[in-house]
């Protein structure tokens, strides 16, 4: 259980890390990343499927990350089996419904129509502490510096 929470974490870290995600691609071999820093964690990522790339053959490493894509990649780390059904007229509405239905998000916290703005740092650290609460793991679970960085985001956030 340990090394499953630990490997949980060191997933979300790593989505901090990126800040890029992209809505369409199946294929993960992205134009736009050789050399770049986040090289490898872009490939791993996007090999269990928790990313996807722009239908141009882009990932965009250095762009800004949307509510939406932060989402949808915490949705799709934390839920590998689960497979969106079409749900909206918006790329992202199946991983929208499957956070609220689990109560990682709400509509009052992320409405719809704000899904699209830059996420801050501790709401991402809300969606990531949310996931792995759902999931029946506890902060506790997780090596001291993980712990300490995610409780005081935790405590901003009551």
């Amino acid at each position: 259980m340990r090394i499953k929470s630990q490997k949980l974490i060191s997933l979300f870290l790593s989505i901090l890390m990126i800040l890029s995600i992209v809505p369409t691609t199946v294929f993960a071999d992205y134009s736009d990343i050789n050399g770049h820093w986040g090289q490898t964690y872009i490939q791993a990522m996007a090999d269990k499927g928790s990313i996807k790339g722009y239908e141009d053959g882009t990932f965009k490493p250095d762009k800004t990350i949307s509510r939406s894509e932060f989402l949808a990649i915490a949705i799709r780390s934390c839920y590998p089996d689960y497979t969106p059904a079409q749900a909206g007229d918006t790329w992202w509405a199946g991983e929208y419904n499957k956070a609220i239905e689990k109560g990682i998000i709400s509509e009052t916290e992320m409405p719809r129509s704000e899904m699209d703005v830059p996420i801050r740092r501790e709401e991402m650290t809300m969606i990531m502490v949310r996931c792995a609460e759902g999931k029946g793991e506890k902060l506790s679970d997780y090596s001291l510096p993980v712990v300490n960085t995610l409780k005081d985001y935790k405590d901003t956030l009551k």
